[in-house]
């Protein structure tokens, strides 16, 4: 399943690392690259590192039983995507969706020399660079200010009062990200209603709503950031007489009921093939469990891309299991650099050159 077409009629999506000493794209140039105003990008965060190994379980590999003997899902209760991995339980609409083509998975993502901090990883995801005197600009914001001459994109935070990458600094000149009520208040008498689509009883499922209504308003809002927390399972991960059941088991129906939902939604309004949702965590967990039921801050975890143009399948390398393949924590190493997926996401989904936004030095990218 490695290198395969990542979005329909788009391309491949690299698990080339992000080299610091290779050239820029040097056959890459923003006139090569497609235009669609229409196409819509929801990015989802998952806030407080949500256990990938629990998530996209390895269910046939004896090194992540050994290591969570009171935590890893039982192989019979795995929805099984391939003969290696397999969706928790609880994300029987993720099923769904990947069953009916509408979702790719990405194994493994992560950044060179992981930090394990929740406010430095998310800054990293949010701005897109390493540096730790980077600009506060988010690396969507970045593509604002980078399209505001050529395009009228507006964009929405939903539901939180962090706009991560849509974050705007006082020089920045994209002045166009607004929390989602402006949206709501200015257009609201312009809010179509989808009569056959109900969403989970949730603040996250309000906030998915809350953007459909924005969509359906057609004021030329075009990129959206909301986020879920409590994926910080320190303790009672699962429940103790149930591995399938407990806070991390709830957040994972959460979302994946929602995101269902939503693209439900899009496909109401026509809009299920110019809709991309990218969802993603700071960091996942550690492979071993701790003994409070939980596990700790980790690394490598899984990104999710749902939408209409969507190729499914499983990509990227997954993180090793074994002893030797750990980093010096005993925890997992990364395998493809979330700026590649960002950058894919620029290209070949946004139209636009991911370079001048991105900046530093990257492998290049191979798409068909």
């Amino acid at each position: 399943m490695e290198r395969r077409e990542f979005l329909r009629n788009s391309g491949l999506l690299s698990t080339a690392l992000w080299a610091e000493t290779t050239p820029l794209y040097r056959n890459l140039k923003p006139a090569q690259l497609s235009r669609d105003t229409d196409r819509i990008l929801v990015v989802v965060e998952l806030s407080g590192g949500c256990d990938g190994l629990n998530t996209i379980v390895p269910y046939r590999n004896p090194d992540y039983y050994k290591a969570r003997p009171n935590l890893a899902i039982p192989a019979q209760k795995v929805l099984k995507i391939t003969d290696r991995f397999g969706f928790h339980p609880s994300l029987s609409a993720f099923k769904e969706l990947y069953d009916n083509g509408h979702m790719a998975i990405v194994q493994g993502v992560g950044y060179p020399n992981p930090n394990r901090c929740h406010q430095r990883s998310m800054k990293i995801w949010h701005r897109g660079r390493l540096e730790e005197q980077a600009s506060t600009d988010g690396w969507l914001a970045k593509y604002l200010d980078s399209e505001k001459n050529s395009r009228e994109i507006q964009a929405a935070f939903v539901g939180t009062k962090v706009s991560g990458p849509l974050n705007c600094s006082i020089k920045s000149k994209s002045r166009n990200v607004v929390h989602s009520e402006h949206w709501i208040e200015s257009f609201k008498n312009k809010i179509g209603y989808r009569k056959n689509t109900e969403y989970p009883d949730s603040y996250f499922g309000a906030n998915l709503r809350t953007i459909a209504d924005i969509v359906s308003a057609d004021c030329g809002v075009k990129i959206f950031y909301t986020s879920i927390s409590g994926f910080d399972t320190h303790i009672k991960q699962v429940e103790a007489g149930d591995k399938t059941k407990g806070i991390h088991s709830e957040l994972l129906t959460t979302v994946s009921s929602g995101i269902k939902a939503f693209l439900k939604d899009m496909k109401s309004m026509g809009k299920e093939k110019q809709t991309l949702i990218m969802a993603y965590s700071e960091f996942g967990r550690r492979l071993n469990e701790n003994a409070t039921l939980g596990t700790d801050h980790g690394t490598a975890g899984p990104m999710f891309f749902v939408g209409g143009k969507v190729r499914p399948g499983i990509y990227g390398e997954p993180p090793s299991l074994e002893k030797d393949q750990l980093d010096r924590v005993k925890d997992l190493v990364y395998k493809t650099d979330f700026r590649s997926a960002y950058s894919t996401v620029l290209s070949k989904w946004m139209g636009a050159d991911p370079v001048s936004i991105m900046g530093g030095s990257l492998t290049l990218l191979r798409f068909v």
